[in-house]
């Protein structure tokens, strides 16, 4: 569960980011700071500051893009009955279609935005102090401050595996009511990923954008969840595609509901100005930025 300190920490990242501008178009290292080069694109998606991991960025975006189209197909396989049972397919299929298309995200200050992929570094001011949140908590790979249509990706981001493997496949231990994991499976790029977009599309296309509840994010626990609750944890999404792209077969027939479950939604509705702070950056350097991504 995050702690208060970082909570606190993630509040006030939005605040400078909200205050901070960009004032000269320089280069430093691999990234160009507040120039119109710090973007690029991946169908929908915007990405921005990523310098030369952009194509990972890509690669990761459309590697997702086609495994959920498989996971759009896949209602009727062993992983969506252990994850969300009876649940509407059409209800997990409305979130995972959003997340494939990069469909845009409707922001409480801004309107509709496309969704950004940012990824956080040292050398961009605009995202500074999201560097140091993301070097100070280990654990943190990815962060989606409510209210926005941003996803920061941490440096470690990068130094997880892209995809899941059949090896990373839980084993069902002997009383068929739990899984006993080799791997975390959905700590890849792309569990990740669709577990912080998951979040996102889960308000946007069931509460109208606004912040709603928390995210049970073991396995097991969230095996145990009762399909209405699952169609609203954000993990059960990235567990079910996770362990399908590793062709995953075997889950428990019953698990017993864990009632100490793990709830690390941050709240409150802050962060909501920070979209706009790129929008203004794009504006801001010089007479050849007349038109933002954004």
């Amino acid at each position: 569960m995050p702690s208060t300190l970082l909570k606190t920490s993630i509040f006030l990242a939005f605040l400078h980011f909200t205050s901070a501008r960009p004032q000269t178009q320089t280069q430093a290292g691999s990234f160009a700071i507040g120039a119109v080069d710090d973007w690029a694109s991946s169908g929908n998606y915007l990405i921005y500051s990523c310098g030369s991991e952009v194509p990972n960025v890509k690669n990761i975006l459309d590697s997702t893009y086609l495994s959920l189209q498989t996971a759009m197909l896949s209602t009727d396989s062993a992983a969506y009955k252990a994850f969300f049972r009876t649940a509407l397919p059409s209800s997990v299929s409305a979130v995972l279609s959003a997340i494939a298309a990069g469909t845009n995200i409707t922001t409480p200050s801004h309107g509709s935005r496309r969704p950004t992929v940012v990824c956080v570094n040292a050398m961009d001011p605009q995202i500074r102090t999201f560097w140091t949140i993301c070097r100070h908590s280990e654990h943190t790979v990815v962060i989606q401050p409510p209210g926005t249509a941003l996803v920061f990706l941490c440096p470690i981001f990068f130094d997880r595996n892209p995809l899941p493997q059949p090896a990373d496949c839980g084993v069902v231990n002997h009383a068929r009511t739990g899984l006993i994991a080799h791997n975390y499976i959905a700590g890849t790029q792309y569990g990740f990923l669709v577990q912080a977009l998951a979040e996102v599309y889960i308000r946007e296309t069931r509460y109208g954008g606004k912040a709603v509840g928390g995210d049970v994010r073991d396995e097991n626990a969230c095996l145990a969840l009762p399909p209405s609750q699952a169609l609203m944890n954000p993990s059960s999404y990235a567990f079910y595609v996770s362990n399908l792209r590793a062709g995953c077969t075997q889950f428990p027939s019953r698990v017993p509901i864990n009632m100490d479950r793990e709830l690390l939604a941050i709240d409150g509705a802050g962060g909501g100005n920070v979209t706009d702070v790129l929008t203004n950056g794009c504006f801001d350097v010089g007479a050849n930025s007349t038109t933002c991504p954004l």
